[in-house]
């Protein structure tokens, strides 16, 4: 028992191992706690979660920087239609 109790910790063990061998007296909370990076489908989604995160958080901030130039942009477009608009008024 106390073989399986660190076994259960063990990053080399997949979820293969454990099916394999269901009569063995497994400790659920170390293999809740085990990342399973061998396994190659979970470690694509932990990388994929991981770099999104980081994608995400830049994508936000070119969003909002992008948002500040649109609204410089608005309000010089606008001045200048302003402009524009006065100079025919006083031809």
């Amino acid at each position: 028992m106390v073989l399986v109790w660190y076994f259960s910790l063990n990053p080399n063990l997949t979820w293969k191992n454990i099916y394999e061998n269901k009569d063995k007296p497994w400790n659920w909370s170390n293999i809740s706690i085990n990342k399973f990076n061998k396994n190659k489908y979970v470690k694509n989604r932990l990388i994929s979660k991981k770099y999104f995160n980081i994608w995400r958080k830049k994508y936000i901030k070119i969003k909002k920087e992008r948002n500040k130039w649109k609204i410089i942009y608005d309000c010089c477009v606008h001045e200048y239609k302003m402009r524009l608009r006065d100079n025919k008024k006083n031809e």
